[in-house]
Formats: C-alpha cells, structure tokens, sequence
C-alpha cells in the first residue's frame, strides 16, 4: 500500500493502517478534498463528474467519497531494489570493517580474582537487661577459594557510648582500637574456613542501638557491612522488691 505524506505536519503515513485515514503525528484526517487528485485549487471545486450536486465540497471538507485518490504529489516514494541492494551493501562493508577493527584491539589482562569474605551476626532477639552482659558472635566464612589475608572487622566507637567492654581494661579480648573504632584482625583465613570473633558487651543504658560491623582485608579493601539491632531494657525488680513509682 502506498504512503502519504501529512500536509498538516508531514508525518508519513500508511494507507493499509488500521487508523487511516487519521494521521499518525496530528491526527488530522487525510481525506480531505483538498488532498485528492480530482479537486481544483483555484475552482475550490471537485472535477469528477459523479460527485456534481452530491455535497458541498472545499479544500477541508472530509465527505464520504467513493472517488477519493491522494495527489501523486503526496505520495512517499519507496526505495528501488537497487537503493536497499545498496543501503545492505554498505551496512555489510561498515559491519566487517568494525570486526576487523575489533579483532586487532589488544585484550586487556583479566584482572586478578580476590578472596570473597561473608560475614554474620549471631545476636539474640531479646533485650539486654541493663547491667547484664551478652555475648555478640561474629562469623567470618572465606567462601572463595583463595587465602585472605589480613582480615579486620571493624566496628564504631559510637556503639561502645550504650554498652561496656567488660575485658581487657575496656576492650574485649583480641581487639584494638584503631582510628576511632574497635578492630579485631585475623592474619589469614584459608578457602572455605570459618572463624567467631566474640564480642561481649553490658548494657549501660534502656533503648534499641544500631551495631554495624565491617569486614576489610589488605587485598579487596571492602568485604562487607552488617548491622543488627540490639535492644535494651531496664532490669526486672528482685523478688519482693517494691517498683517505687516517682
């Protein structure tokens, strides 16, 4: 089926579409008089003798004519054989020619694979009461097939403001404080080994603190972050022992 250029807007449209006569860019409907090869600019008139009398005619008018035909004016012209023999022709030019150029790019080396280090949290969901003490396990798996070396978790000092370190003069075993957080290193970690880091606290005060621990390596930098939240509440009166509301 032929296409037909808008007048309105220029849009191209197909004569076999579903919403022709509607054009596809302003819907302005194409047939109009002033579209058809029988009418006369300068009569404003239709010239096909069957259409004498059977309605009012002008360059807008839209009737339902059985003897519409677009301008040839109007009509698109399609590509010759010989213009899509041509357009396949350089297209399969420009595709090998990129190959070409392709195949001698130098391959850059696949960078090295590094040690993948998961970590989690072992925590209990229920609160701490204030004063009492709560072991936190960390659970480092080297779930690579290679070594990590010099792996840390880190955790922030901000943390340690709602709980105490009951070991090691304020800090728990093994661990340092490193530019304002608290690292626990691990010198190597083989493929596919675990290893719990313990970290026991005391709740200094009631509420719900967010922990984020971190996982580094010298190797990767950035293994990983998790965090838990930790709830705290204020410890249950002793048996017999009155509650004195304020």
């Amino acid at each position: 089926m032929p296409q037909i250029r808008c007048t309105q807007c220029g849009a191209v449209n197909d004569t076999g579409a579903a919403d022709h006569p509607f054009c596809v860019g302003c819907q302005d409907n194409l047939a109009k008089c002033g579209s058809c090869q029988w009418f006369d600019d300068q009569l404003a008139a239709c010239t096909q003798p069957g259409v004498a009398g059977l309605f009012d005619v002008s360059a807008e008018a839209t009737p339902p004519c059985q003897y519409h035909t677009f301008r040839p004016s109007l009509t698109v012209r399609s590509r010759t054989v010989w213009a899509v023999v041509a357009l396949g022709f350089a297209a399969a030019v420009f595709t090998l020619a990129y190959a070409l150029l392709e195949l001698h790019k130098p391959i850059p080396p696949r960078p090295a694979p590094h040690p993948v280090v998961k970590l989690e949290l072992d925590t209990d969901e229920r609160a701490i009461p204030v004063g009492a003490r709560r072991t936190i396990r960390c659970d480092l798996h080297n779930v690579s097939q290679l070594s990590a070396k010099d792996v840390r978790l880190l955790i922030r000092k901000d943390f340690f403001r709602n709980f105490d370190m009951p070991e090691a003069k304020g800090k728990p075993h093994g661990w340092r404080e490193e530019h304002g957080a608290l690292v626990f290193r691990v010198p190597e970690l083989a493929p596919g080994e675990h290893k719990i880091v313990a970290l026991e606290v005391a709740a200094k005060k009631a509420g719900e603190f967010q922990l984020v621990v971190t996982v580094e390596s010298n190797r990767t930098g950035f293994h990983g972050q998790v965090s838990s939240l930790i709830k705290a509440a204020a410890a249950a009166p002793a048996a017999g022992e009155r509650k004195v509301e304020p």
